[in-house]
């Protein structure tokens, strides 16, 4: 019995570290633990050749979300300053969901406009889904760097040959931390199927559609931080924060086997097991707590540090370990 029609569903993880075979997952992985994803509904087990790595039991008794109830994935009411730089709605996947979507939304905005930044913002918010998203994502890391004291010194701040950067930002006297911020999403999930279908340029939640995600998104990770090295130039304290997108959100593990990886020689070294990025002081990822407790918004944004002992540039002790 369910035990409240609230709950949506329950993912369950498969076992050995949830990794899949090339033919259920276009990632692949060890063949010793291939896998195929199961969907469980009321009509029984469903295989489901979908690149994920839970095992989903649906709730089919369980309340429709607000945005079902409000037509053709239309989103609830924007708040006021939201409205009034954004107009009514701009999007037509189903955000903001729930009413702690709209108060973030609300403070996200708040402080754009404190950082007299918000037309910038704005213009890239009424974009498509995936830009809406990833401005929002630099917006929270923004803030998650605040809340650890940091101020924000330079927007859009040149790097390595002139490329641009998100940020720079500095605590009292120490020196500038320059930051660049990648938002790997759940597009990278896609069966080639599912892509040639057009399944990402749809909504990433849709109606009757029951999937979980894959937890080996290590290689996601790696290929942030070999696109991002470029920018960074030599002689400065260099960060990569990642704030992804995935359906099944970024964890310590996977981050670890990304940039250490001292351990398992089937993941191949990581990023910071040897002097080839020594100009990244460090990665950081961002945990959005909103995530998991929807039910009220409050500054929610955890930073957890994952420093590189190659780095020649160290990065402050606030990123060489978890963080608020």
């Amino acid at each position: 019995m369910w035990p409240s029609p609230r709950v949506g569903a329950i993912f369950v993880g498969t076992p050995f570290e949830f990794w899949f075979s090339s033919t259920a997952s276009p990632r692949g992985g060890p063949p010793q633990y291939a896998r195929e994803l199961q969907t469980v509904g009321s009509r029984g087990v469903q295989p489901a050749p979908l690149r994920a790595g839970l095992v989903c039991f649906p709730n089919h008794s369980a309340l429709e979300s607000p945005c079902a109830k409000r037509g053709a994935m239309q989103g609830l009411p924007l708040g006021s300053l939201a409205k009034s730089h954004l107009g009514s709605h701009p999007w037509s996947d189903g955000y903001p969901a729930l009413p702690s979507d709209v108060e973030e939304l609300e403070h996200l905005l708040s402080f754009a406009q404190a950082e007299t930044r918000i037309d910038d913002f704005v213009a890239r918010l009424k974009g498509r889904p995936k830009q809406r998203d990833e401005t929002l994502n630099e917006l929270r890391v923004g803030l998650g760097l605040k809340a650890l004291g940091y101020r924000i010194v330079g927007w859009e701040p040149r790097g390595q040959n002139r490329r641009k950067l998100e940020y720079s930002i500095q605590r009292d006297a120490e020196d500038v931390v320059f930051v660049e911020v990648k938002s790997p999403g759940w597009e990278g999930e896609l069966a080639p199927e599912e892509r040639r279908r057009g399944r990402a340029n749809q909504p990433k939640y849709m109606l009757g559609e029951h999937r979980g995600g894959p937890l080996a998104t290590w290689q996601d990770i790696r290929t942030c931080v070999t696109k991002a090295y470029p920018k960074f130039a030599p002689g400065c304290q260099n960060l990569l924060v990642i704030a992804d997108d995935f359906r099944v959100p970024l964890d310590d593990l996977q981050m670890k086997i990304a940039l250490y990886n001292p351990d398992c020689p089937d993941y191949g070294p990581g990023c910071f097991a040897s002097r080839e990025f020594e100009d990244l002081g460090g990665a950081a990822r961002l945990q959005n707590e909103l995530l998991s407790s929807r039910a009220y918004f409050s500054v929610c944004y955890r930073i957890y540090g994952y420093p590189n002992p190659y780095a020649l540039k160290q990065l402050p002790k606030e990123f060489s370990r978890c963080s608020r």
